[in-house]
């Protein structure tokens, strides 16, 4: 009895654990020149508060993580030709793994990954990156607003109401 359900446990263990590894096995990167590259821009659809630019770079022939990258990010706005240029880094928690942030104002942004090693160059075209411009928050300037009444309105109340119980109790003691 103890065996059928160890056997019955390994066996939906196994089942359960096989898309995992499929998926783990899978390379969502593109083959560009030496490399094979995968990159993520979040958030989806970027914000005028920023945008974090990962990049994870490999040897497209061994599949090794390649530590030793020069990875920038090249932003041009297509309305004025401002240029952005963003060196991303690695670490050695997560080799091969490049990441930096960039806060481009407001605008449609032309996006390129070069990438340089011992391997060779690219330079990797992103499709344009569209930045709303930033509107304030009106829930956080409305409770601000309602707020401040509040303290404005009760403030004056608290203070006539002690006057008041104080103007009774004078009274009711000189009786």
């Amino acid at each position: 009895m103890i065996k059928k359900a160890s056997l019955v446990l390994t066996t939906a263990l196994l089942l359960a654990l096989t898309p995992l590894a499929a998926f783990a096995q899978e390379s969502r990167g593109e083959i560009i020149g030496p490399y094979i590259i995968e990159i993520d821009i979040s958030p989806d659809p970027p914000t005028a508060r920023g945008v974090l630019v990962a990049v994870a770079v490999a040897d497209a022939a061994t599949g090794e993580s390649v530590n030793d990258a020069d990875v920038s990010v090249l932003t041009v706005n297509q309305e004025d030709g401002t240029l952005g240029d963003t060196q991303a880094r690695t670490t050695s928690t997560f080799p091969g793994y490049y990441r930096t942030p960039i806060t481009p104002e407001s605008g449609t942004w032309s996006l390129q990954i070069a990438i340089a090693s011992k391997l060779g160059e690219v330079v990797v075209d992103q499709p344009p990156l569209v930045i709303p411009a930033l509107n304030p928050p009106i829930a956080g300037t409305l409770t601000f607003v309602v707020a401040m009444m509040a303290i404005g309105i009760v403030t004056p109340y608290l203070w006539w109401s002690s006057r008041k119980a104080r103007q009774r109790r004078a009274a009711a003691a000189a009786q």
